[in-house]
């Protein structure tokens, strides 16, 4: 079954106010509200010899059968249910087979896994761990060693250590009783929780990009809902194969990269780190991959780093997390000769909320449209209020993005000030200004909290930089090179300010700016230059240090 989106045009132009894409019928889908765990081990023992990654985490890639890696998650959850008895257990691995195991280990024991991102700054992990109550932390002494200041729980188990004891013949004896025992059999023998739905299934930690991390709890049912709501918009094929190298502790990362791809089939080649380019494009060149996924930091990389031919088996990639520019979608398929997708998504809505389409997708009258960010998951609301009036304006009309569907978190942990301030009646508020055109295309303009109201006029961050990024021919390749900020001026009110790797000639900027076609009033009049723009690993500006960085510089 695939989302038919021939409608779409008809069904807004029937609702002045809300795009409904079909959300009461895929919210009603009576799968939502099983168990991840429960689901995921009855697909790998109903289908043990089948590969479903392979693992270039290791020295040697190593391919790995659904029986084995089944195997291994049924052993280190057995381990888990003896030593542990907390509900949350933190996480601290990179992408590949060990963190599958690890993830899905916690689904069979009926724990909680919370992904850690061990590249934070020291105050924000001890932050997670402390609002999430972690006092265990699966990760690996290669990884202890090489972050020795991350602030580690009083309890961390080496997941090398515990696979390493199950040894060769209890592995195999585990691997036969997967083969010759009926599914539902050995279901009921390891008591694999069957029970779902709206209970929590992971809690994510936002990158505190404007300030303290706030802990996402997420359902079975928003995970499934989503990668549900994915396989219905038809993107992937079962036929695709998928480069898996993003974060866990990213909600892209863990729902697409890894629930998605191992609850419908895909199969995946895990790496750990998506800045190494040429390693990746190697990997895709080896498997023959034809997806792949990240944001427009990496893949920037690619574009000086990697051979047009090492990804010709490319079919597509899908990009988000950031501004996807025009420019960087003409450069990448100029460049390598395969499309380049934009999408958008947030941790709240498990991530996935809108996708371009490649070309050659069933039922795809228009199936991307360069400068959006695509067309809206089926199974999603959206309506748009006002920024200043909080009142819903028409369809068409750029406003704040709200949505509501399955796929829908139902609000931060033990903070309830800002639940209550993203949530009201199931819609997510999400602060985004956005709208949608006729044929369901969203297009993004930036968050409201990156608006600057300057002469009674909204001006977007986000639309400056890009400009001032154009006429500078600035790649931010190694991370962001610039950054527009506001600060508050007694006699004149907000200013914009412009944060800058190296000196620049503002009088020239700005005629050069005026020339572009940018408005007086959005360019900066100040300019600070600074060591370096500050940047979270994803390749976001970090807004909370960028923000200290400016009341450093203006006491």
């Amino acid at each position: 079954m695939i989302h038919n989106y021939t409608g779409i045009r008809d069904e807004i132009a029937r609702s002045e106010f809300v795009f409904e894409n079909d959300r009461q019928a895929i919210e009603n889908l009576p799968e939502l509200n099983g168990n991840l765990g429960d689901y995921l081990f009855r697909i790998f023992a109903s289908n043990p010899s089948r590969v479903v990654l392979v693992d270039y985490t290791m020295q040697n890639p190593k391919k790995v059968r659904a029986c084995h890696l089944l195997a291994l998650c049924i052993f280190v959850s057995k381990r888990i249910k003896q030593h542990v008895e907390e509900r949350r257990i933190g996480i601290a691995l990179p992408a590949g087979m060990y963190s599958c195991v690890a993830n899905i280990a916690l689904f069979l024991a009926d724990k909680i896994p919370v992904n850690l991102n061990f590249a934070l700054g020291r105050n924000a992990v001890e932050s997670a761990l402390d609002q999430a109550g972690i006092r265990t932390v699966i990760s690996t002494n290669a990884i202890l060693e090489k972050f020795p200041q991350f602030p580690w729980s009083e309890n961390v188990f080496d997941i090398c250590k515990i696979i390493s004891g199950l040894g060769k013949f209890s592995l195999l004896k585990l691997i036969s009783e997967i083969y010759i025992t009926p599914t539902k059999t050995l279901a009921k023998r390891y008591k694999v929780p069957t029970k779902g739905g709206d209970n929590e299934a992971v809690l994510l930690f936002s990158s505190g990009t404007t300030g303290k991390p706030k802990g996402i709890v997420l359902s079975h049912k928003n995970i499934i809902s989503n990668c549900v709501q994915i396989w219905l918009a038809g993107i992937l094929r079962k036929t695709d194969s998928l480069l898996s190298c993003l974060p866990v502790f990213h909600s892209f990362g863990m729902t697409i990269n890894v629930w998605f791809c191992l609850l419908f089939g895909i199969r995946t080649a895990t790496y750990a780190n998506p800045l190494e380019a040429k390693t990746v494009s190697s990997i895709i060149e080896k498997e023959k991959l034809t997806f792949n996924s990240g944001t427009p930091t990496f893949f920037k990389q690619y574009l000086s780093k990697v051979e047009p031919n090492k990804l010709r088996s490319l079919r597509a990639v899908m990009v988000g997390g950031e501004c996807v520019t025009v420019d960087l979608i003409d450069a990448w398929e100029k460049m390598f000769h395969g499309e380049m997708v934009a999408g958008y998504g947030l941790t709240e809505a498990s991530p996935a909320v809108a996708i371009n389409f490649p070309s050659g997708i069933q039922n795809r009258d228009v199936g991307r449209k360069k400068g959006s960010v695509g067309r809206v998951m089926p199974g999603l609301s959206v309506k748009f209020i006002g920024p200043e009036t909080g009142k819903l304006i028409p369809l068409g009309e750029t406003g704040i993005l709200c949505l509501k569907g399955p796929n829908v978190f139902h609000g931060y942990l033990n903070n309830e000030a800002d639940t209550e301030r993203v949530l009201l009646d199931g819609w997510l508020i999400t602060g985004d200004l956005a709208r949608l055109d006729a044929d369901g295309f969203l297009y993004i303009d930036g968050r409201i909290a990156r608006f600057s109201k300057v002469g009674g006029e909204m001006i977007p961050h986000v639309g400056v930089e890009e400009a001032i990024s154009k006429i500078l021919s600035l790649t931010h390749e190694r991370g962001p090179e610039i950054a527009v900020m506001s600060r508050m001026n007694k006699k004149k009110g907000e200013n914009l300010v412009l944060l800058s790797e190296r000196e620049l000639d503002m009088r020239s900027l700005r005629e050069k700016l005026l020339q572009y076609g940018l408005p007086t009033l959005w360019i900066p009049k100040e300019c600070v230059v600074v060591d370096d723009i500050p940047a979270l690993a994803t390749g976001k500006l970090d807004l909370a240090a960028c923000k200290q960085l400016l009341e450093s510089k203006f006491p």
